[in-house]
């Protein structure tokens, strides 16, 4: 069995910091955006004007029209395990109803149902308590109706528009305080409206669409002056449209599908319209389409995408749902087939596994089961880097050893909740991605374990193993699924990139190595690109050294609650190695070198009254009142292969 000396994986780069080891290089130019869906499992039933929201990483499907009328269905969507799960119904069934979230509570509010074979227009507002299970009577509306739109806006729920019991089209505006079942009349809008959707990105606040008092279907624009109070024009939708469903993704307002009637005709849509957020005059843009046109969908937002839930094509009711997000045309890196995938796992301690109910995963033959295979990462070092790692007393050691995906677990699941919320996905060589990983052996984890530079190893004092629950754990009155105990404990991964295809490596070793990173410098102007129109940038504490994303996970429908913000940080400048010959792999420690490096840094907090803060300053107040529940890097690596002789 060979032993390496070296120094595998990506935290190679430890030795060059402090030295002239590494150079900094620009990035590739953004890459070119398109915004597409695909079509993912199916809702159990079909449903048409539900209330969706996105809440705690799943998507809410409330009520809404099946085949037999008006229904009480409460459901959830996981986007990871696209799973489906049932939660207590509603108290009265409802459609065309409109819902938001405050403080951990679902709130419903009005729509129509169905008495005697006629609509009933509904004022009962309820709720839903995720802790209790257990749904409440809220109160009421001020009047009856449906077909509104609401939004969180300012630290309470606004309805605005929507139809009466006379199907009269309602100019009003309600603003709801939740906290005190207070209703506040404000500004009418300037016509009547129903069938339209109401957006805002915590600051701007506007009305999209829909129909008006005498039946013509919109493309009719207006966004609320708060300073005066007052409703004004702006820029239409490309396509006049009602019943459509719309969301803000990143920095765009956006809006999909619905249905417009000319001479008696019907036209379901498929477009997609997005027009940037802000305050100044921006035109609507063809963004791109959904699978089919069809109204009474809905849609919510979930860490960077877009989920397209029910409807109506015309002919049937639709159990359609679709994930939609930006995606590049072009990816000018390659996935480095032969480096595998990796997770670290490290736990400070671990008092719920025992041998009783855990097992060992197999080591990789790298040294014997009782060595380390990593042996020189300084402690301090790595976490100077803002590796998530527990702080020992100096000196300290940060040792890795390389272990075979555990069997009964789900690898591909374990690399989806990393790359997922990033949009690696959505890269053009996202697909590829998403197929290699399915493959286990594609897929290792290397566990980590924190000890003095002193501490030797043997069979009689051998490196902790890699345990993994084969049951259900229970922590805190809580039951913990194996699979999600398993993955809480992964504060970095490693994929390792080639330059893209078509691409010949020059001859002199030192070219070679440097044109070898040309794949990590590919893969950091894509996800940059991405996430500028996926997430919100924010001004960080280093802004000549980073760029800063925010992504409010909970959407634009959810006042005062504890939410989840993901703060993503990325260097503005990937690390190119001029030492590449003092880096080597555990591959082949004599052949194979690393040469290019990207840390991407992806914190989850918990915040309370986020709205306010949503803007390019928001990310201090989310670091100073949030916190902190998830901290991960992701690595990108590239290597350079030198001639065996």
């Amino acid at each position: 069995m060979k032993h390496f000396q070296a120094i595998p994986h990506v935290m190679l780069f430890l030795l060059a910091l402090g030295s002239a080891g590494f150079l900094t290089a620009s990035a590739s130019p953004g890459a070119d955006l398109h915004f597409s869906t695909q079509e993912l499992k199916p809702m159990p039933s079909a449903v048409s004007n539900a209330a969706v929201l996105a809440f705690k990483g799943r998507i809410l499907v409330i009520g809404g029209n099946d085949t037999k009328g008006a229904t009480n269905l409460f459901r959830a969507f996981n986007p990871l395990t696209g799973e489906w799960s049932g939660l207590p119904p509603m108290p009265a069934a409802r459609y065309a109803h409109m819902a938001g979230i405050y403080r951990g509570k679902v709130y419903v509010f009005g729509g129509m149902a169905e008495k005697n074979g006629s609509p009933l227009y509904v004022k009962a507002v309820e709720s839903y308590d995720f802790g209790r299970k257990k749904w409440d009577n809220e109160g009421i509306i001020p009047e009856g109706m449906a077909r509104s739109a609401l939004v969180a806006y300012r630290g309470k729920f606004y309805l605005m528009g929507g139809e009466n019991d006379e199907r009269k089209a309602l100019a009003t505006v309600y603003a709801y305080d939740p906290l005190g079942r207070r209703w506040e009349r404000k500004r009418d809008l300037p016509y009547g409206v129903n069938r339209h959707c109401a957006l805002t990105d915590g600051q701007e606040l506007i009305i999209a669409g829909g129909m008006d008092e005498k039946g013509t279907t919109l493309s009719r624009v207006i966004s609320y002056v708060a300073e005066d109070d007052r409703w004004k024009d702006e820029p239409p939708l490309i396509n006049a449209r009602k019943n459509f469903a719309a969301f803000t993704l990143g920095r765009a307002f956006m809006v999909a599908g619905g249905w417009d009637e000319k001479e008696g005709r019907r036209t379901f849509l498929d477009s997609v319209e997005k027009r940037e957020t802000g305050r100044t005059v921006m035109n609507w843009e063809n963004a791109g389409k959904l699978i089919g046109g069809r109204d009474g969908l809905r849609a919510a937002t979930l860490r960077g995408r877009a989920y397209f839930l029910g409807g109506f094509d015309g002919t049937e009711l639709a159990a359609r749902v679709e994930e939609g997000s930006w995606h590049t045309r072009v990816s000018h890196w390659n996935i480095n087939r032969d480096l595998k995938f990796h997770l670290a796992s490290y736990r400070d301690s671990d008092t719920l596994l025992e041998s009783r109910n855990s097992r060992a995963a197999k080591p990789l033959a790298f040294n014997p089961p009782f060595m380390p295979d990593i042996t020189n990462i300084n402690l301090k070092s790595i976490r100077a880097l803002g590796f998530p790692l527990t702080p020992r007393p100096d000196p300290a050691k940060f040792y890795l050893k390389f272990y075979e995906y555990p069997m009964p677990l789900d690898h591909s699941l374990s690399v989806r909740k990393i790359a997922a919320p990033l949009g690696i996905f959505s890269m053009a060589r996202g697909g590829d991605l998403q197929h290699f990983i399915t493959e286990k052996k594609h897929v290792v984890v290397k566990k980590g374990f924190i000890a003095p530079p002193s501490r030797k190893f043997s069979p009689r004092d051998p490196y902790p193993p890699l345990r993994y629950a084969v049951n259900p754990l229970k922590a805190g009155g809580k039951t913990i699924e194996p699979q999600d105990y398993f993955d809480s404990a992964i504060p970095f991964s490693s994929l390792y990139v080639t330059p893209g295809e078509g691409e010949k490596a020059p001859a002199g070793r030192n070219e070679a190595a440097k044109w070898s990173a040309g794949g990590v410098l590919a893969f950091h102007g894509e996800i940059i690109a991405l996430l500028e129109q996926t997430f919100t940038a924010a001004a960080g504490p280093e802004p000549s050294k980073f760029h800063y994303f925010i992504d409010a996970e909970e959407g634009t429908a959810s006042i005062d609650t504890p939410r989840t913000v993901t703060v993503i940080r990325v260097p503005r400048e990937p690390m190119v190695f001029s030492n590449w010959k003092t880096l080597p792999m555990p591959q082949d420690p004599e052949h194979v070198f690393l040469s290019g490096l990207l840390l991407v840094f992806i914190d989850r907090y918990t915040v309370k009254e986020l709205e306010s803060a949503m803007g390019k300053d928001s990310l201090m107040h989310i670091i100073k009142s949030g916190k902190k529940i998830y901290s991960h890097v992701f690595e990108v690596g590239s290597v350079v292969i030198t001639k065996k002789d």
